[in-house]
């Protein structure tokens, strides 16, 4: 068999069903008269929708939580990457400004992107 995980919702299923059906065996196999049935399932019902409460304010706070780390997670990535490409852009500018000065020290002329060539038409 399969290992599936279908989250809180599946195992909150799985508690109310298999609640229902321990409550249906009882009042199957305890001799009671029809008040005491009926009072009985009055009461397991009130405790179960109790119990599906809790458990469904739990996953939400679960839910609520996770997706607070996760948001503060994207955060803090989103703040590292944009200050990693600051420090690529300044590097980058210093890179280019020595670059320009360096020609300029050397007098380097220029070359045309499109062509390739010197400004005075020489290769």
């Amino acid at each position: 068999m399969a290992d599936q995980d279908h989250g809180p919702f599946a195992f909150l299923t799985g508690l109310l069903v298999g609640a229902a059906a321990g409550v249906a065996v009882a009042l199957m196999s305890t001799p009671r008269s029809g008040e005491e049935t009926i009072e009985l399932v009055r009461e397991r019902g009130i405790q179960l929708k109790m119990r599906a409460e809790e458990l469904g304010n739990q996953t939400l706070q679960m839910a609520s939580e996770q997706f607070n780390k996760t948001q503060e997670s994207i955060y803090s990535f989103e703040t590292e990457v944009l200050e990693r490409s600051w420090d690529v852009e300044e590097q980058t500018q210093t890179e280019l400004q020595k670059a320009i000065d360096r020609m300029d020290e050397e007098e380097i002329p220029l070359k045309t992107p499109m062509t390739d060539r010197e400004p005075d038409g020489t290769s």
